[in-house]
């Protein structure tokens, strides 16, 4: 098969004009994706070379530039919706989306680290988001409740006997 796409010139072309726009607009840029962010096997399929996690990729190379919100909608988690190509829910999407996002944030060359803690980070953050899911009004249902949630988990290595409110709120679920 010929392989009509360059996707690393697409990826530099693409960053370095988003850097450009951003440039232009008081280093303040709003840019919306649609589509999959990651595991986008239609678009490879239609255009030879464009690889299924291009836009993350991409992304990831202006990670130092840009600040990245995702938003998910709750009325397609609360009815169930199915992702047509894998077949699976939207919240199941997401739970993927956090594995990913937290292997991609990974820098180059980083030793890996311990795979206990790799899972405890992703297995707190599907935890919160299904928290929320299960348990928030629908108003609370979003990435920045997620994040206030994890500021809420504070450690307090001296007192052993100190409970966060994020501890607190887990525990009354029992």
């Amino acid at each position: 098969m010929k392989i009509g796409f360059d996707n690393d010139k697409y990826l530099a072309m693409q960053s370095a004009h988003i850097r450009e726009r951003i440039a232009q607009f008081d280093n303040k840029l709003y840019l919306e994706f649609g589509g999959k962010l990651f595991d986008d096997y239609h678009a490879s399929r239609v255009l030879p070379g464009f690889q299924p996690d291009s836009k993350l990729q991409m992304l990831l190379q202006l990670k130092e530039q840009a600040e990245v919100v995702i938003v998910i909608s709750a009325e397609d988690i609360v009815a169930n919706k199915m992702r047509g190509d894998y077949g699976i829910t939207y919240d199941v999407d997401v739970l993927r989306l956090i594995e990913t996002l937290i292997q991609s944030t990974t820098p180059p060359g980083a030793q890996s680290s311990d795979p206990f803690w790799q899972k405890s980070e992703t297995a707190l953050l599907q935890a919160l988001v299904l928290y929320l899911k299960h348990e928030a009004p629908p108003e609370e249902q979003n990435f920045a409740m997620v994040m206030e949630m994890l500021s809420a988990a504070e450690v307090r290595e001296e007192d052993e006997e100190y409970e966060s409110p994020l501890d607190i709120l887990f525990a009354r679920l029992e």
